[in-house]
Parts: C-alpha cells; sequence; structure tokens
C-alpha cells in the first residue's frame, strides 16, 4: 500500500547535527503553507521544496474553484477597472447624460469595450497579489534571513489533455446521463476534477481537498453524495479511466444529523490486502458547523 506522495522535502545540511534542525524547519514551512492555502481555499496537488543555510526552493501546484477565486478577489487588494474612464473617450458626442436612456447607453457602451479585458486582466492581477502575499509572509515566517524561490502552477491553465473521437462520444452519453445534476452549482467542477483524477492527470488529494471544501459549504450532503456515487461509478468504468477502481468513506454528521455515520461509495476492485496492486491512499479532514468530517479516499491503478 502506498500513500500519497504529495509533500516532497529536500535539505542541505553540512554536519549531521544540522539534520534535526532542518526536517524541523522543513515541517513548519510545510505546515504553515497548508494554513495558508487552507485560508484562501485553494486545492494542493503538488509540492516540493529544497532548504539549505541561505536558500529556499518551493514548488507548489494548486487548483483553483470558483468560491475560492471570489475569496481571493474580496481578500485580496485588487483595482477594479471599470472605475477608470477610457482617456481618449469624447463624452462631448452624448448630450444629456442625466437622462436614464442615454445613461444606459453609456453603460453598455462602457462595458462592451472592457468586458473581456477586465475580466482577464483581474484573474491575472489576483494571481499576481497571492503570489506577492504569499512571498511576503514566508520572508516574515522564516525572519527574512533566506532568499525565497517560489514556483507556482495553476492547473486550471497549465492542465489539458485531449481525447479521441470514440472517448469523446462516450463522455459526451456519461454527461447525457448526468443531465438532471446539470442546474447545481458543484456540477462542471465536480466532473473536471473527477477525469482528471480518474485519467491519472492530477493527484487523488485535489479529490478529498474538494470533496472537504463542498462540506464545509452545502449543508445537505445528500444531493452532492448522490451525484458523486453517479459520476463515479460512470467515469470509472469509461474507457479513458487509468483506475482499477476507485474507494471513498466519509464519516461524520450527514445532513447535521446528531450521530454520526459512515457514507462509503466505490467503483470498480480496490484489493487493500494485496501486496501487487498499487494503492495510492489520501485523507482529509473537514471543519464545518456540524462538527468535523474525516474523508479517506483508495485509488486501485491499472497495471
Amino acid at each position: 500500500m502506498q500513500k500519497n506522495s504529495l509533500w516532497k522535502l529536500q535539505y542541505c545540511a553540512k554536519k549531521k547535527r544540522e539534520n534535526s534542525f532542518y526536517i524541523y524547519q522543513t515541517l513548519e514551512i510545510q505546515n504553515f503553507i497548508k494554513r495558508f492555502f487552507k485560508i484562501y481555499r485553494l486545492l494542493l496537488n503538488d509540492f516540493s521544496l529544497k532548504y539549505s543555510n541561505s536558500n529556499l526552493e518551493i514548488f507548489i501546484s494548486y487548483y483553483t474553484t470558483v468560491q475560492s477565486f471570489k475569496i481571493l478577489q474580496k481578500n485580496l487588494k485588487t483595482k477594479n477597472f471599470f472605475l477608470r474612464s477610457k482617456p481618449n473617450y469624447k463624452f462631448k458626442t452624448y448630450k444629456n447624460i442625466l437622462k436614464p436612456k442615454n445613461r444606459l447607453k453609456l453603460i453598455s457602451f462602457v462595458k462592451k469595450g472592457f468586458l473581456k479585458k477586465t475580466i482577464c486582466n483581474n484573474s491575472t492581477k489576483v494571481i499576481n497579489n497571492f503570489s506577492e502575499v504569499l512571498l511576503e509572509s514566508l520572508s516574515l515566517f522564516l525572519k527574512k534571513k533566506i532568499k525565497i524561490k517560489l514556483i507556482l502552477q495553476n492547473l486550471n491553465k497549465g492542465i489539458s489533455f485531449r481525447f479521441t473521437k470514440e472517448k469523446l462520444e462516450h463522455f459526451k452519453i456519461i454527461l447525457i446521463q448526468l443531465r438532471k445534476f446539470i442546474k447545481n452549482l458543484f456540477f462542471k467542477e465536480t466532473i473536471n476534477i473527477l477525469t482528471l483524477v480518474i485519467s491519472k492527470v492530477i493527484n487523488l488529494h485535489v479529490l478529498t481537498e474538494f470533496i472537504a471544501f463542498q462540506f464545509s459549504v452545502i449543508k445537505k450532503h445528500n444531493s452532492f453524495l448522490i451525484f458523486l456515487k453517479h459520476s463515479i461509478e460512470l467515469l470509472q468504468k469509461s474507457h479513458f479511466s487509468a483506475l482499477k477502481g476507485l474507494k471513498i468513506l466519509i464519516k461524520g454528521r450527514l445532513n447535521g444529523a446528531p450521530r454520526a455515520r459512515n457514507k462509503l461509495i466505490q467503483s470498480g476492485s480496490v484489493p487493500l490486502q494485496n501486496y501487487k496492486s498499487k494503492i495510492i491512499k489520501s485523507n482529509t479532514t473537514s471543519y464545518t458547523p456540524n462538527g468535523t468530517f474525516s474523508i479517506s479516499a483508495w485509488s486501485c491503478v491499472k497495471d
């Protein structure tokens, strides 16, 4: 059995006595980055750290959801482009601007010209501000004694894989079978993450973190769990799946019940007592008003 290898740590010690110090320091940096990403509700996929006496190199790949992007926009101070007026804009062409009809024309004209540009610029500005905040907080955490090199990879932009015609048709049939869940807000994100996990493009830890995030937001969990069960069963049996089986165990007070109970979602075979099979495990906890939920997942990879 193999645990999910999310954190890859390396350190360079000159003396044997420094080993314990570097191990402690790397674990402290690891816990700090975990807490920082949980505040902004970002899902960690991969992490590598190289630590020496004077330098620190960090590589982080993460997945952003719609709600995490909203949290980033609220917390980080971003400039609103709609408040800026166009420099070469001629206001003299419009007469009687104070009238409601002409005011609506002016607003629609400005929005049509700037809407696409503002959305792209706003997203890049949020990411740049987030990296600056992370660098500043890390430097303060390490008391500004070490040079930090930070590399961030946003998986929403970096990941892309193409289906063949047969796989694409099969994927469309799966979406048609799940069409009754389209109105739910979590529909697109869950399908995106499940297809990436089942095709073994991203880490299993992203799925468990996403489920924990949804449990903290949603009050009634039955609709999400039913959708999750159907989508896992359909995607795991598809042509593009790289997994023999997927198993998810959730423990906690589901739907605000007075007592905790277990919910098991499984598709395919996940032999936990077999040494030959390659099994990856991931554990997370979700903190909600109804208490904590423990979410554990196992995936069996095809040979």
